[in-house]
C-alpha cells in the first residue's frame, strides 16, 4: 500500500489469534469479504504492528473523486487558512466515522479529516476559517507530557503503515480565534481546547 494520494483506512483482522492456526486463512478471508460487503469497497492485506504482527485489511478512499478535499488537504497541510466548503470536511468525517466500530486506524490524511471534523464539533458551529498550526506523529503516547509539533508546511513524510497501531496523530488546529489540540489514536479521538478568545 503505497498510494499516498488517498485516505487509507486500516482495520485490524479480528480473526487473528481468535482460533486455531489451521482455520485462520479461511476465517480471515470471510472477515475480508464481510468488510467488502459492509463498506462496498475492496480491501487488501497489510501489517500495522511493529515488532509483533498485527494483520489488518486496508482500503483506500481516493480524494481524486472528491476534488475539493484533495485541494483542501494540500492547503491544510501547508498551514494556509481554509475558508470555503468546510462542510465537505464534516461530511467526509462522518463517512470515516463509519469505520470506528471496527477499531480502524487512519493515515495522516484520514486523521486530518477526523481532526477537523472533531474541532468543528467542539467549537459548536461551522467556523468561517480553519487552519493547521502543527502536527506530530506520537509513538506510544500515554497522554502525558508536552507535544513537540512540527510546523505546518514543514511536515516530514507520513508514518509507515507498519507503525500505525502504536501511533497517535496530533493536530494543533486554529478554528476562527480558538485553538484546539486533536489527538487521533486509531478510532479514539480526544479534543483539547488550548485557546479561547476573551469574553467567552
Amino acid at each position: 500500500m503505497k498510494d499516498t494520494g488517498s485516505i487509507a483506512v486500516f482495520i485490524p483482522d479480528v480473526e487473528y489469534d481468535a482460533g486455531d492456526e489451521e482455520t485462520y486463512p479461511s476465517r480471515s478471508l470471510k472477515f475480508k469479504e464481510l468488510l467488502e460487503e459492509e463498506y462496498e469497497s475492496s480491501f487488501e492485506e497489510e501489517n500495522i504492528g511493529p515488532g509483533a504482527d498485527i494483520p489488518a485489511y486496508v482500503t483506500l478512499l481516493s480524494v481524486a473523486t472528491l476534488p475539493y478535499i484533495a485541494v483542501a488537504l494540500a492547503i491544510f497541510f501547508s498551514g494556509k487558512k481554509i475558508e470555503e466548503n468546510i462542510e465537505a470536511w464534516v461530511r467526509l468525517g462522518s463517512r470515516l466515522s463509519r469505520f470506528f466500530h471496527r477499531r480502524a486506524h487512519f493515515n495522516r490524511k484520514g486523521a486530518a479529516v477526523i481532526a477537523v471534523t472533531s474541532a468543528t464539533a467542539e467549537l459548536g458551529r461551522q467556523p468561517n476559517q480553519i487552519s493547521l498550526l502543527g502536527y506530530a506523529a506520537l509513538y506510544d503516547f500515554d497522554g502525558s507530557g508536552p507535544i513537540e509539533f512540527e510546523d505546518a508546511g514543514k511536515l516530514s513524510e507520513d508514518v509507515a503503515p507498519l507503525t500505525l497501531s502504536r501511533i497517535t496523530h496530533a493536530f494543533r488546529i486554529s478554528a476562527e480565534a480558538e485553538e484546539f489540540v486533536v489527538l487521533v489514536e486509531g478510532s479514539k479521538v480526544t479534543v483539547r481546547k488550548t485557546k479561547t478568545p476573551p469574553g467567552r
